[in-house]
């Protein structure tokens, strides 16, 4: 198994297990986990992410193999809604250490059906995240944790297999602080899968 499919398989497996009760449960429809909204889902990404972080010379600047996103949403109407999730962006191994990120984001979600399957989709929002960095003293990296707040986005397009089930493809960015850097992108490029209730 390569490195991608091990750090997808945990995610992944928590997906499938919140995709049973949830499929069971989508011929009732109308629910959300999300105050104030309908029609819920769960959905799971998997991308691979760009760390937009500089590298000394001589020391390697390698971008992490995966990333995964877990979310829960929900609609106010046909054309808006929410989306709250958990973010892990990865393990990226440069300047002889380690940089990591994960955080917290809460988006507006604007969606147009393109056809009565394939939809098109924007998100707004904020990520809490959190990172760390450590490095070889040499590279002149400061090293630490940091957290904060900053700006999330996203486009994409989903197609509907069923009622239930939708697959989709997202690129997204998270500004996230790092230790002497202040506030930096993580993009990644994602497919996903999306349970409604």
């Amino acid at each position: 198994m390569n490195g991608f499919a091990k750090r997808a398989a945990l995610p992944l497996a928590a997906a499938l297990l919140v995709a049973g009760p949830v499929m069971a449960q989508s011929s009732r429809g109308g629910s959300s986990w999300l105050p104030y909204t309908q029609n819920g889902y769960v959905g799971l990404n998997v991308g691979k992410p760009d760390y937009k972080l500089g590298c000394t010379a001589g020391f390697s600047c390698d971008d992490p193999n995966a990333s995964f996103h877990l979310y829960t949403g929900g609609s106010f109407n046909d054309w808006f809604g929410v989306e709250l999730g958990y973010l892990y962006m990865g393990k990226a191994h440069r300047q002889g250490g380690v940089t990591r990120g994960h955080g917290i984001d809460l988006n507006a979600v604007g969606t147009f059906p393109v056809s009565q399957s394939v939809k098109l989709f924007g998100k707004l929002g904020l990520t809490y995240g959190r990172t760390t960095i450590s490095a070889n003293a040499g590279s002149g990296e400061i090293v630490g944790d940091d957290d904060g707040f900053g700006p999330s986005y996203a486009l994409g397009a989903s197609y509907d297999l069923s009622q239930a089930t939708a697959l989709l493809v997202e690129w997204d960015r998270h500004d996230m602080h790092f230790a002497g850097r202040g506030r930096e992108s993580i993009d990644a490029i994602n497919v996903g899968v999306k349970f409604r209730f």
